[in-house]
């Protein structure tokens, strides 16, 4: 059994088959403005190859986290592999698992390692990068194709959690022009508004216009179907 990679994102999300869909995946940093810091959400997903004679008895995949002196930090994740889960990939037993840590804490500026586990055998790791300063968007890591890694589903790259109040806004803004605001309303809502923002809200609000768009009707629907007096 061997890890074939491990890839880091703000949220991952199982499905029915097998496969897996990714928000802001793909780095390997952060930059927070000050520590000590908590993420308050972080999801790692890795992909297992195994071979044929291993997928006919149960294993448990964990995570292990070690932060700055290698000082470990609490994290009781074991997620349960049963045979009858193996998808196939090619000619090899495939195997996608989803970790979510939320709160985890970052003491200062340095390399967090985090270990994935198979059965008490150490598999590889994936590093998160955290660096002080300015709130900025993660940058791709070129270790992303250096880590051993080994998990029935892909490993995207982590990342800024930190940064979720600039995603949001753009967010709002694109919902604000498919509204019709104007741009004043529009610098003032997404610019120059420092109350709280929620992210999965206006992910909502989002989709909610956009499902509306679909369902209406045209104006050529409409002027079809009305009636002349």
């Amino acid at each position: 059994m061997k890890l074939a990679y491990a890839i880091f994102a703000k949220c991952a999300e199982e499905s029915a088959d097998a496969t897996y869909s990714l928000l802001g995946g793909g780095f390997s940093g952060i930059t927070v403005p000050s520590f000590p810091a908590q993420v308050p959400q972080i999801a790692l997903v890795v992909r297992l190859d195994l071979e044929p004679d291993e997928i006919s008895k149960p294993h448990k995949l964990g995570l292990g986290i070690r932060g700055l002196g290698d000082e470990a930090i609490p994290c009781d994740l074991v997620i349960g592999i049963r045979p009858e889960q193996f998808a196939a990939s090619g000619t090899f037993p495939t195997f996608n698992g989803i970790f979510t840590v939320v709160g985890l804490p970052l003491a200062g500026v340095g390399k967090y390692e985090f270990r994935i586990i198979v059965d008490d055998s150490f598999l590889g790791s994936a590093f998160l990068h955290v660096s002080a300063g300015t709130i900025a968007l993660p940058v791709p890591s070129a270790e992303t194709k250096q880590v051993r890694v080994s998990a029935n589903g892909s490993a995207m790259g982590s990342t800024i959690i930190f940064a979720e109040r600039e995603e949001a806004l753009k967010i709002r803004e694109e919902w604000m022009r498919l509204n019709g605001f104007s741009e004043e309303e529009i610098e003032y809502n997404c610019k120059t508004d420092t109350g709280p923002v929620s992210l999965a809200e206006e992910k909502n609000n989002l989709r909610a216009i956009k499902r509306l768009e679909q369902i209406a009707p045209s104006r050529e629907e409409l002027s079809a179907w009305a009636i002349k007096y």
